[in-house]
This record gives C-alpha cells, sequence and structure tokens, in this order.
C-alpha cells in the first residue's frame, strides 16, 4: 500500500528527473549560447554584459541576482581573465549569496532541495 510520503517522493524523482533529462529548456539554451559567446568573444563580451550583469548581481529582487550568478557560471570559462580582476569583489559575494534564504529554496541547477 502505498502513502503520501511514498507519492510525495515519487514524485520528487519524476521532478529531478525531468530537471536532469537531456532535453534543452530556455536555461540550458541561454547558458550554452553566452557559454560559446564567451569562448569566441571572452573579454569583449565581458566589456559590454558587465553593466547588465552588475544591476543583475545586485538587484533586490531574488530572480534578477539568480539570473545574474546563472550568467556569470556561463560566461566564466570564456571570460576568466577578463573576470580575474574582479574575483576580489565576486567571491565573497557569491560565498555571501550562499546564505539567502530564497537560494537554501533550490541551488542554482534549478532543482527543488527542499
Amino acid at each position: 500500500m502505498s502513502t503520501k510520503d511514498d507519492d510525495d517522493d515519487y514524485d520528487d524523482e519524476d521532478e529531478f528527473a525531468e530537471e536532469m533529462s537531456t532535453e534543452w529548456n530556455l536555461r540550458k539554451c541561454a547558458a550554452a549560447a553566452l557559454d560559446v559567446l564567451a569562448v569566441r568573444f571572452s573579454g569583449d563580451l565581458l566589456s559590454v554584459l558587465l553593466s547588465p550583469l552588475k544591476e543583475k548581481l545586485w538587484s533586490n529582487d531574488w530572480l534578477q541576482r539568480e539570473s545574474g550568478i546563472l550568467a556569470l557560471g556561463a560566461m566564466a570559462e570564456g571570460c576568466i581573465e577578463a573576470i580575474e580582476p574582479h574575483l576580489s569583489t565576486l567571491v565573497p559575494y557569491l560565498i555571501n549569496t550562499l546564505s539567502d534564504p530564497k537560494a537554501s529554496r533550490s541551488n542554482w541547477t534549478g532543482v527543488d532541495v527542499t
């Protein structure tokens, strides 16, 4: 006999499997596009996106901050040399963001962890 907790576990497993599937979604497509652009244009891309990225990262709205963090992560490998001078600000910011109550409800892959 199935209990409500068993059903909830099954639903969580289904949601996790769906999130981890190989299907493309808007988030994955946008991250892949930023990654390709960052590899191709490196510091030039960061120069163009630095101002809007800062607006996102320091927004009062969690969804805006999260989108900035995701964009930063997507660009990191291709723009690492251009990002390096900003690490003294970014690393403490990202560590501090981990304690944000909104961040504790979902990880940055989009999988609900509560």
